[in-house]
């Protein structure tokens, strides 16, 4: 059963990645709710390495409740592994918290990855086990500000400094009225 498992996961990775996305680029209020801030901790149960965003899925196991699925949008694949992230140190089994922001379907729908209902939330801080942290939101979303002081990769440097907050209104028109 377990390797059935394994096996029909691993196809819906193989199959996620090989079809086309439907929308090139997004803006945060588009998908994601600013006054819905989530930190959780759990374990990775896959991360898709796609463009032209990362997803990292979590399952959070809280006592007296039932598992929860969910899946954190992150930046690029070449922008998390620029800032420090690896496939290594976010194999299935690994030990994260993260922080970010739910997605605005609250419904969490099935999966195809997981085979469950899947939460969806907007990934800003994934904190390891040892402490180590990293940068994994997207830059020039106009996503909320976080407080997150670690490594960025150069280009989320610059960007999370303000360089594309001119641009981002150009292409973001549901900007929130408090931003």
């Amino acid at each position: 059963m377990r390797t059935r498992n394994l096996l029909a996961a691993g196809l819906a990775l193989a199959l996620a990645g090989a079809t086309p996305q439907a929308a090139a680029h997004h803006c945060f209020d588009t998908m994601f709710d600013a006054d819905a801030p989530v930190a959780l901790s759990g374990k990775v149960l896959a991360v898709q390495w796609i463009n032209p965003h990362a997803k990292i899925y979590v399952r959070v196991e809280e006592a007296g409740r039932p598992a929860q699925d969910w899946v954190f949008w992150a930046g690029t694949p070449n922008t998390l592994l620029r800032g420090g992230a690896s496939r290594e140190m976010l194999r299935p089994g690994t030990e994260v918290s993260v922080q970010g922001w739910r997605g605005l379907d609250k419904a969490c729908p099935e999966s195809p990855v997981t085979m469950t209902g899947v939460c969806t939330a907007d990934g800003r801080v994934l904190t390891l086990a040892d402490g180590r942290k990293l940068f994994i939101g997207s830059t020039g979303t106009n996503a909320p500000p976080d407080a997150y002081e670690g490594p960025r990769a150069p280009a989320q440097a610059a960007s999370t400094a303000g360089a594309g907050a001119e641009t981002q209104a150009s292409w973001c028109p549901q900007q929130r009225a408090a931003r």
